[in-house]
């Protein structure tokens, strides 16, 4: 799938946002406004400031990231009974946390993921396709492997590139 990030991608909970933003309001301060989720292992925040379009290769259940690749990214995300993993631009992101973090009342189709409640690692594979941009009308493709996971990690912001 192709996305265009807006300078950041972010894999989230649907669940943990609507928790988070229900009653509260989106404090737009980044990334420090968002140090909660990422400690909490709700949301997986990738930066990309050097190319917004972006291609997502999601691998199949529990398959392991495997090959060479200019970069690897670990992460984990939390999800819960009846969650939803949401792949996410920066503007959609942020529109749905300013609607109560409910990705149903954003009011646009979201990219999102099925997947049962349960700690998974992230393994993110980038290759750099910045050289090539004319040609694949892409920055950079990101092979996505999400797996069952006994260990738990903080996510941090990363930055995609090198």
């Amino acid at each position: 799938m192709k996305i265009s990030t807006e300078g950041v991608l972010f894999l989230a909970s649907a669940k943990k946002l609507a928790e988070e933003y229900m009653d509260k309001s989106f404090n737009y301060d980044f990334p420090q406004g968002l140090s909660k989720l990422l400690d909490g292992n709700s949301i997986i925040a990738l930066t990309t400031s050097d190319g917004d379009n972006v291609v997502l290769d999601i691998l199949p259940d529990g398959e392991k990231l495997t090959g060479d690749f200019d970069k690897v990214i670990t992460q984990w995300i939390e999800l819960k009974i009846d969650d939803q993993l949401l792949i996410l631009s920066h503007a959609e992101f942020t529109q749905i946390c300013t609607k109560k973090g409910d990705y149903k009342i954003y009011g646009w189709p979201v990219k999102k993921i099925d997947k049962g409640p349960g700690l998974y690692q992230v393994r993110i594979g980038v290759d750099d396709f910045r050289d090539n941009f004319d040609e694949i009308e892409t920055y950079f493709r990101l092979t996505i492997s999400i797996r069952k996971s006994e260990e738990k990690g903080i996510n941090e912001v990363m930055e995609i590139a090198f």
